[in-house]
């Protein structure tokens, strides 16, 4: 069953077959880290992954600590109250389409 959910892509598994990352989170440290209300501190697998956790929560309140891929500069998420803040403020996500369809 893991095997079939890997080719999927409902989630990965390493070499020996274990779960590595079940979207939106990871097992492993990547640049997406989330630290939740409640203080739990979780990776996603990317920035949408991310974005998405605090919704997936309830609107929990949450902040995502990550980077600019271009310059490697900080960006960072903040979801408090129902509002929502970013720094830098001209950040953005881009969604783009990998070979295959399957989303980048």
């Amino acid at each position: 069953m893991l095997a079939e959910l890997d080719r999927e892509d409902f989630l990965t598994l390493d070499e020996a077959g274990r779960i590595r990352a079940a979207y939106p989170f990871s097992a492993f440290e990547t640049p997406h880290r989330i630290r939740l209300a409640n203080g739990v501190r979780v990776w996603s697998m990317c920035a949408i992954d991310a974005l998405g956790v605090s919704a997936m929560l309830d609107g929990q309140d949450a902040r995502i600590s990550s980077c600019d891929p271009v310059n490697g500069e900080p960006v960072t998420v903040t979801f408090a109250d129902g509002a929502t803040l970013w720094e830098p403020e001209d950040a953005v996500v881009f969604i783009g389409r990998r070979q295959g369809g399957r989303p980048g």
